[in-house]
């Protein structure tokens, strides 16, 4: 079990990148690293889009 399924339902994009990590973190620390860091970028794409809905009423 993740520690990230509460993701999974809101923000599945996350929730793949962030499970990722966490499989990976001890096997194979780069490329927890790598998922890790894509989750940020994913991570300000939802929130930019959630600011603009936001700006716009929807």
């Amino acid at each position: 079990m993740s520690q990230f399924a509460f993701l999974q339902t809101e923000w599945p994009d996350l929730h793949d990148a962030a499970s990722k990590a966490e499989f990976l973190v001890y096997s194979d620390a780069r490329a927890a690293c790598f998922y890790a860091r894509r989750n940020g970028g994913t991570l300000s794409r939802v929130k930019r889009a959630s600011f603009a809905s936001a700006r716009n009423g929807v």
